[in-house]
This record gives C-alpha cells, sequence and structure tokens, in this order.
C-alpha cells in the first residue's frame, strides 16, 4: 500500500491535489488531505484523480466540469475530496470526464 501520494505536471484545474492551481509543476508535490493514510489505488483521468484509502473510501479532486469528481456539484477541487455514498471500493479507473467505482 502506498503511504505518500505525490504528483507533478499540468495543474491548472487542480488535478495535482496540492492545494494550488499551477500551470505547470516541475517537480513533485505532496497530494493533501492524506497525512498517515494507506492509499490501495490511485487512477488518472485526463484533467482529474482518484484514489481509494485503505478503508475502502474514494476520494477525487481536479475538474470537474462533468461532474467526475462525484460530490454533487460541477465545482473543481484543487484538494481531495471524499466521495460521498461509495464504502468498499475496491477498484477505480478515470477517463477523460468521467470516473469508475466498483465494490
Amino acid at each position: 500500500m502506498l503511504t505518500t501520494l505525490t504528483a507533478w505536471g499540468n495543474d491548472f484545474l487542480g488535478q495535482l491535489g496540492d492545494g494550488t492551481y499551477v500551470h505547470k509543476r516541475t517537480s513533485p508535490v505532496e497530494v493533501s488531505n492524506f497525512d498517515g493514510a494507506q492509499l490501495k489505488a490511485i487512477a488518472g483521468g485526463d484533467t482529474h484523480s482518484l484514489a481509494i484509502k485503505d478503508d475502502g473510501t474514494l476520494w477525487a479532486w481536479g475538474e470537474n466540469r462533468s461532474g467526475q469528481l462525484g460530490y454533487g456539484t460541477t465545482t473543481n477541487s484543487n484538494t481531495p475530496v471524499q466521495v460521498s455514498g461509495l464504502d468498499g471500493v475496491k477498484v477505480i479507473a478515470a477517463g477523460s470526464n468521467h470516473s469508475l467505482a466498483g465494490e
């Protein structure tokens, strides 16, 4: 299991999850909200990202224009937000503007 998650590259929509909106990150930054958590899986879409914590909760961040973050709005998030109503998630995938989760 992962205990630290880092990301780099384009962050103009918050997809790196470090609390900023920076055009380009050329060095790795730590993704927020995972202090001490163990992660079972991660996935990256075109402009959003997903992670499953060891407790089976699903977290999403980045662009949300199509609701791909799954938290009931279309507001982007530059830090991971828990997807409510999904517990016991075992697998995830991220497409261009959609996300998938399975139990």
